[in-house]
């Protein structure tokens, strides 16, 4: 699946500012606000757009963010990610090649970092690890380049293989429903009403 032109100017407004109207969207970008109110939705329901939230600087709060890197074998890499993610001071986590780990620490005092460090230094799963404190930003932008043209990997619905050609839709209560092929959309039909009927499900069946 790949954005057009309109989804693309509609992200990438979105990602500069998300308290936008559609009403004010839709005239910067020259469509109706009905459209930008549907384009908005169908992006929701394909998982481009997760949510919406505040961009807090830590600096204005008196926080510091420091970058540690790991650097564990290969055996252990899938533990320590989810270890590193569970600490609620490790903001985000990024697996790289060759076993390493590198994950951003933002911490409100010295004692907060000397504890994560303390704990880092238990884990025996670690071979190494360095840590450094970010002296300032040059620059930061949202995540997503967005571009006309890019492909969008959605999930089928069923199966949650990707979908990687033109999905099967179906339209269902007011909502699009995108599965990988004919197969999946018939049996997702029949468990959709099935399940509006309240009949239970068997579980461990679907198509592959």
């Amino acid at each position: 699946m790949k954005l057009d032109e309109t989804d693309a100017r509609i992200l990438k407004h979105l990602q500069e500012d998300a308290r936008i109207s559609f009403r004010e969207l839709g005239k910067t970008i020259g469509v109706s606000t009905p459209t930008v109110s549907s384009r908005v939705k169908a992006l929701e329901e394909r998982g481009v757009i997760r949510g919406y939230s505040a961009l807090i600087d830590t600096e204005a709060i008196q926080e510091t963010t420091s970058i540690v890197s790991v650097e564990c074998q290969p055996k252990h890499l899938e533990k320590l990610a989810k270890s590193l993610s569970e600490k609620e001071n490790v903001r985000e986590v990024l697996v790289l090649s060759g076993s390493k780990l590198m994950c951003r620490l933002v911490s409100e005092s010295e004692a907060t970092i000397n504890s994560f460090l303390a704990w880092l230094e238990g884990l025996e799963e670690i071979d190494r690890y360095s840590i450094d404190r970010v002296v300032r930003t040059t620059k930061k932008e949202p995540d997503a380049v967005i571009s006309e043209g890019i492909s969008i990997v959605v999930p089928c619905y069923l199966c949650r293989k990707p979908i990687t050609d033109d999905p099967v839709t179906l339209k269902m209560d007011g909502r699009t429903h995108y599965l990988c092929c004919e197969t999946c959309s018939k049996l997702y039909r029949e468990r959709y009403e099935e399940l509006k009927k309240g009949i239970p499900q068997e579980s461990g069946k679907h198509h592959s």
